[in-house]
């Protein structure tokens, strides 16, 4: 059940930064310089799903986060 779920929810999630790339809501009205940047949409969209232990310490997942931020 677990592994379905997680299929699951990784589909959703690329389906929405897929939606996000390609959705040119970035985009802005009457500015061409920021047109001209918007235009320029990444060929392919990466995603990272991290999984932590049961058994990981308390502060764990805050670390983690700021690590990656």
């Amino acid at each position: 059940m677990n592994r379905k779920a997680a299929i699951i929810a990784a589909l959703f999630v690329g389906a929405l930064a897929t939606w996000a790339a390609f959705s040119g809501s970035a985009r802005t009205a009457g500015n061409d310089e920021g047109k001209a940047a918007a235009d320029k949409t990444p060929p392919f969209v990466h995603c990272v799903i991290f999984y932590l232990n049961k058994d990981a310490p308390k502060g764990e997942t805050d670390a983690m986060i700021a690590d990656i931020n």
